[in-house]
């Protein structure tokens, strides 16, 4: 069920198409991972209960890893794998 037909059925009678987005800013620093020579940009978020890397950099860190196998959909319904917990 995409948002417009999740909002039809909460009742709105109609769903205006918007014609722009809003922005939510949010705070990126550069971090070294284990002496790495080369800084990653890595997200500010205090409430944040899981970090997704992507492979090679988790890869290039050397980061004791454990396989596992689940996608995980986002909030626009993109899904995406996960492949290890570090």
């Amino acid at each position: 069920m995409d948002l417009r037909e999740r909002l039809l059925s909460f009742g709105f009678k109609e769903v205006p198409k918007p014609k722009s987005h809003n922005a939510c800013p949010l705070g990126f620093m550069e971090i070294f991972i284990e002496n790495q020579e080369h800084p990653i940009k890595a997200l500010v978020d205090t409430g944040e209960e899981l970090k997704i890397i992507p492979e090679e950099i988790d890869f290039k860190a050397s980061l004791t890893k454990r396989s596992i196998n689940m996608n995980l959909r986002g909030i626009g319904g993109h899904t995406t794998s996960i492949v290890a917990l570090s």
